[in-house]
């Protein structure tokens, strides 16, 4: 996952998702974010990727309203139905 320019306001999102060989796992139904804020009490955001490329999901989104540490959760629904998470800790800048 990479976050540009990873400061309050508006970002580029992206996740890649590759299979243990390397190569693009393109088997993808939906590929989701989900932002919580750990120094700020407020709701957790979520934004949808849109395909960019074989195995990349991409979109812009106002979803860090905050600096400081956050945990961005990506949710990837696979075309078989098998949900995979993981949470990345980040630190955004202001």
């Amino acid at each position: 996952m990479t976050i540009t320019p990873n400061h309050v306001g508006d970002n580029q999102f992206s996740v890649h998702v590759n299979e243990a060989n390397g190569k693009p796992y393109t088997a993808i139904q939906q590929v989701e974010l989900s932002f919580a804020s750990k120094t700020v009490s407020q709701g957790a955001e979520e934004l949808r990727l849109l395909p960019h490329a074989p195995g990349v999901y991409a979109a812009n989104g106002l979803a860090l309203s905050g600096g400081g540490r956050w945990d961005v959760s990506v949710d990837i629904l696979t075309s078989d139905f098998h949900d995979v998470m993981t949470t990345f800790p980040i630190h955004v800048g202001q």
